[in-house]
């Protein structure tokens, strides 16, 4: 008699096209807040995104556009800021001055 081999059936796997991306909705939400978050959950979210095929590309990459711009916002507002303070400073000269009502600490 001979044997009939016997296969076990392969699990496949199949995406996930259950809903929005959590992690998508959560790049926009973090990118007004705190923006790095935005743009790292906005990575993360798209690359699930694209294996699972769920909804949300929009949003994550909204989530990294916003929280981009506004980390670029940000340091380009910190660069005028000291800049300008550093101007001051130069035409004050070291010490600590009283101009208009703000003090300026200089070295």
């Amino acid at each position: 008699m001979s044997e009939v081999p016997q296969y076990q059936a392969q699990q496949q796997y199949t995406p996930q096209k259950s809903g929005t991306n959590v992690l998508a909705i959560l790049s926009l939400i973090g990118a007004f807040i705190i923006n790095i978050v935005g743009v790292i959950l906005g990575i993360i979210a798209l690359v699930q995104i694209k294996r699972t095929g769920q909804r949300g590309k929009g949003l994550a990459i909204a989530g990294i556009v916003i929280g981009a711009l506004s980390i670029i916002i940000g340091i380009v507002v910190m660069v005028s800021v000291l800049g300008s303070l550093a101007s001051h400073c130069a035409d004050l000269g070291p010490g600590t001055h009283v101009v208009g009502g703000v003090t300026y600490t200089c070295s």
